[in-house]
């Protein structure tokens, strides 16, 4: 009986044993895929971003105009489909409530949008058009910021949008 039990015993060492060793190897290569110090020294760059540099990259990575009608000469072709994953997206947004925005200012950072709050990608076609319905009631402050912010992303992603706000 004690020999049986001897040999139980010795089955779930090497049981346990190869368990832990098949852990073993599969965090090892887990954690050699994974860019960990890039990662933090990215987020400590990220955090570091002030407002105003914030801003540039906003104004630098946005589309050409769309509102400027172009006169199309004849056999000039058709406008590609916009890349599925657009390149113009930049990652983590920083958002800040501390200074007001302005009006005049959306406008001013988003030259591309059209009358309407309509905007459409200039240089390819949009795989996809969205209608952004907003509910508003007394809520100016928070309307600007909203669309001081919404504005770039969807720009970024190359859609084919309007917004639209709905007074209640």
């Amino acid at each position: 009986m004690a020999g049986d039990f001897s040999l139980l015993h010795r089955i779930c060492k090497l049981v346990v044993l190869l368990c832990f060793l098949h852990i073993s190897v599969t965090l090892f290569f887990y954690v050699r895929s994974l860019d960990i110090p890039s990662a933090f020294v990215q987020n400590q760059k990220q955090n570091r971003v002030n407002r105003t540099e914030n801003n540039l990259i906003r104004r630098s990575k946005l589309p050409s105009v769309a509102g400027e009608k172009e006169l199309e000469k004849p056999g000039e072709k058709e406008l590609e489909k916009c890349p599925e994953t657009s390149p113009l997206l930049v990652g983590p947004l920083r958002v800040e409530f501390s200074s007001p925005v302005k009006e005049e200012l959306i406008k001013k950072e988003n030259p591309a949008l059209q009358p309407g709050g309509r905007f459409r990608p200039r240089d390819c076609m949009a795989l996809q058009k969205v209608a952004i319905i907003i509910p508003f009631r007394n809520r100016e402050e928070h309307l600007k910021f909203w669309l001081y912010y919404l504005h770039p992303i969807l720009q970024r992603q190359q859609l084919d949008y309007g917004v639209y706000v709905v007074n209640q």
